[in-house]
């Protein structure tokens, strides 16, 4: 409990308080689970990103398609390489940066 940070606010706003109050470097997880639509999720994974960039992003409703759609457009938008990972059945999602340097990097 001492690592919980329970916020009655848009989830953009929540991210950004967090951060303000110096606790940024303690957050190992942002489970994204607000809005569905395409532009918000990705919004807010962009918004996770750049507030904790150590953290793991993950989340759940991978089954619906704006949610799909944002995960995958941000990991191909990252200015570092991440693999999706997805489980469709259980319909949970997250993303981890891959240790493989892409061969574009290479030349």
């Amino acid at each position: 409990r001492s690592r919980l940070f329970p916020l009655r606010m848009d989830t953009l706003e929540g991210m950004s308080t967090v951060q303000s109050l110096g606790a940024a470097a303690s957050v190992g997880l942002v489970y994204v689970d607000a809005d569905h639509s395409k532009a918000r999720v990705l919004e807010d994974i962009r918004m996770a990103r750049r507030c904790f960039p150590n953290a793991v992003c993950c989340g759940d409703d991978w089954q619906w398609p704006g949610v799909r759609a944002a995960v995958e457009e941000y990991a191909a938008e990252s200015p570092i390489r991440l693999l999706v990972h997805a489980h469709s059945a259980e319909n949970w999602w997250w993303l981890e940066p891959s240790s493989v340097v892409p061969v574009s990097s290479l030349h």
